[in-house]
């Protein structure tokens, strides 16, 4: 084995030197240099030289901050020392002033109180006057929004009262213009009266016993007629006599009793309002008064007594009735077909009962089963009626 380079021959301890890092520093470097050392071993040896350079890192880390703590620690231990070797005297006339400057700071104090108890008492006026300036201005603000109020529901009852006056106007005596809103309008009684053919006619019709169809069809026919008749009469008589009342005449339609002035047609347009208003009341009143008062009388002609009168057929009158009733209290009032046997079969205004027409040249009405409804007398169709047209 070759002797290592430059190895050092003295072992220096004052340089703060293990004994373990000089060896490897000195001697097994060289070595491995020279390769008479094994690199397994030379890399053990450098890690531990490696740690144990990181430990003795930490350690001078740990020195220094102790070092600066203790002179922190001196520092402070001096500027204690010098504080206590100033003069007693400024510290005694620092704790205990003067009378004089008692004096005088009290008075200073009494001063500053009493401007700052001024200006709190005047700052409390002006939030006083504040405070009733604002009540004011808000009571007087909540004033003009109840007028505001007041006024946006006068205009917008001006407007509903306008809007309605003109459609009124438009409608008065225009029975083509129709109020969409109203429940009870023509086209609506059509409807109505047309169910009644589908609906109670039938079972009418289905619980009459001991007669044919032809007579059965005819006291059907003749008892919707007759209720229309009935619910006519009443109207106009009603109208005449609160008419009369009223303006302390008889007037009679068409005459000229019945000039129109301003106080007629507030009249009359009074009333129409209130036969609208209560039509659903007084219709039931007189569906009810028509059967002991027109019906009974009606079917002793036709051999049914009034103990053969049957639910159904009772039910069947008071309907056309009420309906009837309703067609009346329009303005004008409606109107139903003038059913005439041997007529002329028009399929504008009727629809075949049970026979077909499309094989006869010339059909004419043979049974009348229903009749027509107008939307006033000699107006346009509302309802078709249903007419038995002549055989072959």
């Amino acid at each position: 084995m070759s002797s290592p380079k430059q190895v050092p021959t003295k072992f220096n301890p004052t340089l703060g030197e293990g004994v373990y890092e000089y060896f490897i520093t000195n001697y097994l470097i060289h070595w491995f240099q020279a390769k008479t050392v094994k690199p397994d071993v030379y890399n053990r040896a450098m890690k531990e030289l490696t740690l144990l350079n990181k430990r003795k890192a930490k350690q001078a880390n740990k020195d220094n901050i102790s070092t600066v703590s203790k002179q922190n620690i001196d520092s402070e231990r001096e500027e204690v020392k010098k504080l206590g070797e100033r003069p007693s005297s400024a510290i005694v006339t620092r704790r205990n002033p003067s009378k004089q400057e008692q004096a005088s700071g009290s008075r200073n104090i009494q001063l500053e109180n009493g401007r700052l108890k001024s200006e709190i008492h005047a700052l409390e006026e002006q939030l006083s006057e504040v405070y009733l300036e604002l009540q004011d201005k808000s009571s007087r603000l909540n004033r003009m929004k109840e007028d505001l109020k007041n006024s946006v529901q006068e205009v917008n009852d001006l407007k509903i009262r306008l809007s309605k006056l003109a459609g009124d106007k438009l409608r008065d005596n225009n029975p083509d213009l129709a109020d969409l809103s109203d429940t009870n309008r023509p086209t609506e009684l059509g409807k109505r009266f047309s169910e009644i053919y589908d609906n109670e006619w039938s079972d009418a019709f289905e619980n009459i016993e001991k007669k044919d169809e032809t007579e059965k069809v005819r006291i059907l026919h003749e008892v919707a007629v007759s209720a229309f008749k009935y619910c006519h009469g009443i109207f106009r008589g009603q109208v005449e006599e609160i008419r009369g009342i009223l303006l302390q005449e008889t007037l009679n339609p068409g005459s000229d009793e019945s000039r129109k002035t301003t106080k007629t047609v507030n009249i009359h347009n009074n009333l129409k309002e209130m036969r609208k208003q209560f039509a659903p009341i007084t219709a039931v009143n007189v569906a009810q008064n028509f059967v002991p008062d027109r019906l009974e009388d009606l079917l002793q002609g036709t051999q049914i007594p009034p103990e053969e009168i049957t639910d159904s057929l009772r039910k069947y009158a008071m309907k056309c009735a009420e309906i009837c009733w309703y067609m009346v209290v329009c303005d004008p009032p409606m109107a139903l077909s003038e059913d005439i046997k041997g007529m002329k079969f028009n399929t504008d205004i009727y629809k075949p009962y049970t026979r077909s027409i499309r094989d006869v040249k010339t059909p004419v009405v043979e049974l009348h089963v229903w009749p027509a409804l107008h939307l006033h007398d000699g107006g346009p169709l509302v309802a078709k009626g249903v007419a038995q047209p002549n055989a072959k």
